[in-house]
């Protein structure tokens, strides 16, 4: 009788193993794969989540996995740093894909991580942050990289150079700092709820 109980239990614990999904946008620059990096538990790899699933060969993402608890994994993946055509379409297939995966997978969210410092791709930082707004339909958080530079700009100075939204939350994370880059996921955990 206690062999079919712990059966059950196990069976039951895998049947509501949720899965979330988290993307991690940003150009060249902006070292989101470190964020990656501090905020997954396991090493990152490169996976083509496409396969056949649609027309156009996309880009491998770079993935990270973090177990919450024995109920809930999340699944961070990388964007490439740049993308040939449309990013944002380019997001919303990810994320159709990854919302295909099962009534137990969902994308919760994205974070976008921009440079702090004035760099070349800041007016395609800006162009990707519009294209976002407009675009994408879920919560998204916008961390400047590169604070604590004696060149960094402020994150008003971000905000009105990149007409950033009052609603949309913008904080400073030192993508290198592994307390900052967990603190960044909280952030968008409490943001998308």
């Amino acid at each position: 009788m206690r062999a079919n109980s712990s059966t059950s239990t196990s069976q039951s614990r895998a049947i509501y193993q949720q899965v979330v999904h988290i993307l991690v946008a940003g150009l060249g620059t902006s070292d989101k794969t470190k964020l990656i990096r501090h905020i997954s538990e396991s090493p990152l790899e490169q996976v083509d989540i496409t396969s056949d699933q649609i027309p156009t060969q996309l880009p491998s993402l770079t993935a990270g996995k973090l177990r919450v608890d024995s109920r809930l994994t999340a699944n961070i993946w990388g964007a490439p740093n740049q993308w040939r055509h449309d990013y944002v379409n380019y997001l919303v297939n990810i994320k159709s894909i990854l919302t295909h995966r099962g009534d137990l997978h969902r994308v919760m969210g994205m974070i976008v991580v921009i440079d702090s410092l004035i760099v070349p791709t800041n007016l395609e930082e800006m162009k990707l942050l519009n294209l976002i707004a407009s675009d994408w339909n879920l919560p998204y958080i916008v961390l400047a990289s590169h604070p604590h530079h004696p060149h960094a700009r402020t994150l008003s100075q971000i905000r009105e150079q990149y007409q950033l939204n009052e609603r949309i939350p913008l904080y400073a994370c030192d993508v290198s700092n592994y307390d900052e880059a967990n603190r960044a996921f909280i952030n968008l955990l409490y943001h998308a709820m």
